[in-house]
């Protein structure tokens, strides 16, 4: 999620305000982790997601009384949510999300530290691993913690610097494969349509599991930079064709797409009719992974692990 804050910035920087939703916790259905994150913008029209549905809407009625009142809401709404407002008319605001963002840039990690007190005080911090000394348990690199106390709601959210895998299709290729980049140190994320493919007993080991209505516009709910790999193998062409019309401009490290030749033709094909340029669509790996004679899936799995290792590791001199 580590988008909010330069979006969070660049809004400030044009004299508009914000309001972040953050998932204090997890409850019952709700398809996002603690820590999730989406933000309201000033007309409530939102950008990213929190599993969408009744909680969403929930989450901008709370970012509407946060604008109203110029602070933040907690509340529960099935899971504990936080509406936090930020305003250009507080210049710390701009400086804060200013070096949160500078920081993640230059690939630096640390720990964004929010304090939400009573009568409305807020207080924001940023933590770095030399002050590892600060935290009773250690520097929280295990991920998203909530510390609550009668003074106050603390918020602590790692930001690391890491490569992510984003594996778009559940099915048993996406399945193999998502254990192998676990292993491999990819942070992984699985995008699927299907509640019954895309769940936690399917992909044990993935670090995200998002269920969307349609594979057709999903970039609201990912954080692609230049630290991402897509890999696109959904159940179908068309879904393929339509991810991969999508993730072709998002400046990902790696885009690669399940198929044979021919398909990749076709799918070339459509998405220059619809007005992409052939070289937009030359870096993308399709057929995807390294040529090793796979033929099941657990080979085909094998052969993408392999290719993005050998990408990952050329970045990396």
């Amino acid at each position: 999620m580590t988008w909010i804050y330069s979006r969070v910035r660049d809004l400030l920087k044009s004299g508009s305000g914000a309001v972040v939703i953050t998932v204090l916790d997890k409850q019952g259905s709700v398809s996002r982790e603690a820590g999730t994150k989406m933000l309201v913008r000033e007309d409530l029209s939102t950008v990213g997601s929190i599993g969408g549905g009744i909680l969403e809407a929930m989450a901008v009625m709370l970012a509407a009384e946060a604008y109203e009142y110029k602070n933040f809401v907690i509340e529960k709404a099935g899971p504990l949510l936080a509406a936090e407002y930020v305003g250009p008319e507080d210049e710390g605001e701009l400086q804060y999300f200013e070096r949160l963002a500078a920081c993640i840039e230059e690939k630096r990690n640390l720990v964004a530290v929010t304090r939400y007190r009573g009568r409305g005080s807020l207080r924001r911090e940023v933590l770095f691993e030399e002050d590892y000394f600060r935290f009773d348990r250690g520097f929280p690199k295990e991920g998203f913690r909530l510390e609550e106390s009668a003074e106050e709601v603390a918020v602590y959210q790692p930001l690391f610097s890491e490569d992510k895998v984003y594996i778009f299709g559940a099915g048993y290729i996406g399945q193999k494969l998502a254990g192998i980049t676990s292993m491999l140190g990819f942070s992984t994320v699985v995008i699927d349509e299907r509640k019954e493919f895309a769940n936690r007993e399917r992909f044990p080991d993935a670090d995200d599991i998002v269920v969307v209505d349609s594979l057709r516009n999903t970039g609201r709910y990912l954080d692609i930079d230049p630290n991402s790999y897509i890999v696109i193998a959904t159940r179908g062409h068309v879904d393929d064709t339509a991810v991969l019309g999508e993730m072709v401009r998002t400046g990902a490290r790696y885009i690669g797409m399940i198929g044979s030749r021919k398909k990749k033709e076709e799918a070339y094909g459509e998405l220059m009719k619809q007005g992409f340029a052939a070289e937009e669509l030359h870096p993308v790996h399709c057929p995807i992974g390294l040529d090793i004679n796979a033929v099941t899936p657990e080979d085909i799995a094998v052969s993408i692990a392999a290719e993005l290792v050998k990408v990952r590791r050329e970045r990396n001199g």
